[in-house]
């Protein structure tokens, strides 16, 4: 099946998956040169189960997931992949055509920052009810099920006094109530899938929590998918059953979050784990030499070379391919060429 004014064919497959993307790649043109800001990134994402996508700002997290949801700037963007498939769908991705993505197909977004995610000029029922009425069928939508859907969403993401709520502006909000709301505005539209930017950054430790206790309760009660982006490796322990790890545009390491953070193999995720600061006063962070490339003139071979203290010479030249650890777990490093590690 074709879907021309998307330009991408779809077909259904079979997969145990929700979603899975295989090397995907996405440059920006601009300024005479092309800047390219993915160059694989892969993800397999399972029924009713939680991944998180980390790595250092500027890695190309928040990208790549936008690329996949088709939220990027179509005039700059450039974007294709090995393979991309939704809910047993395969979409091909045709270079050259607007690639329409997945949102609000299945799949909703909750951006980084709730304090300018939302109008700060119109209600927060108003903007609820545009969201909630474009996902209902025009005839079916009367005020009075717009209005029940809505407060069923304030309901479920544990905000009192719902019909109060409807009558604000945001910034009549705390930070977390409008976290609560993009969430609230996401799930409306039954997703399968949400993706999370950065979910409680901008607020306090304490509302950071309650907001990851809700994403993981709304994998318990209304069975969706979740992919987090962020470069809080606490996060990442406390709520996603496996972890990706992005460098550069690349993916690094991915495995069950256990395995990758108690038996890291790749130097990159080595060394984020030895930058957390130590609470136990057995010695300070370490942290990472030198800096994320420039995407318009990368290095050759592995990405993270100039900054490793294993660099070997096959690295400067030869990006490594991913090698199996173990059956969870598997890393793009040329000290496991043969899934071994061997001394250089």
């Amino acid at each position: 099946m074709v879907d021309e004014k998307d330009g991408r064919d779809m077909e259904v497959t079979s997969s145990e998956n929700l979603l899975e993307v295989e090397a995907l790649r996405v440059a920006f043109a601009g300024f005479g040169k092309t800047a390219n800001v993915v160059e694989s990134f892969s993800l397999s994402v399972g029924h009713r189960q939680k991944v998180g996508v980390v790595g250092e700002t500027g890695c190309g997290k928040s990208v790549s997931m936008k690329a996949i949801l088709g939220v990027l700037p179509e005039r700059t963007a450039r974007l294709s992949a090995k393979r991309l498939v939704f809910n047993d769908r395969e979409i091909r991705i045709v270079e050259g055509t607007r690639f329409k993505g997945l949102k609000g197909g299945g799949v909703s977004y909750v951006p980084q920052d709730p304090m300018s995610s939302l109008n700060p000029v119109y209600t927060v029922g108003s903007q609820l009810y545009d969201i909630v009425r474009t996902g209902i069928d025009r005839e079916r939508a009367t005020r009075e099920k717009v209005k029940r859907e809505i407060l069923e969403a304030l309901e479920a993401v544990r905000l009192s006094n719902p019909e109060v709520l409807l009558r604000q502006y945001p910034w009549q909000l705390s930070g977390g109530m409008q976290q609560r709301i993009l969430i609230a505005m996401a799930i409306t539209r039954e997703p399968q899938l949400l993706v999370g930017d950065e979910p409680g950054t901008a607020l306090d430790v304490t509302i950071q929590d309650q907001i990851l206790r809700l994403l993981n309760d709304l994998v318990k009660d209304h069975g969706v998918s979740i992919v987090i982006i962020t470069h809080n490796l606490g996060v990442i322990r406390l709520l996603s059953d496996r972890v990706t790890i992005m460098y550069a545009g690349c993916v690094v390491e991915e495995g069950v979050t256990t395995q990758v953070f108690e038996d890291p193999k790749h130097p990159y995720t080595q060394g984020l784990l030895d930058s957390i600061p130590k609470l136990t006063g057995l010695g300070i962070a370490k942290g990472i030499r030198g800096r994320i490339p420039d995407y318009r003139d990368p290095p050759p071979g592995c990405r993270f070379h100039p900054r490793c203290d294993y660099c070997m010479t096959v690295c400067t030249d030869t990006r490594p391919e991913h090698v199996d650890i173990s059956a969870a777990h598997s890393v793009a490093c040329y000290l496991y060429s043969d899934g071994v590690a061997h001394e250089c």
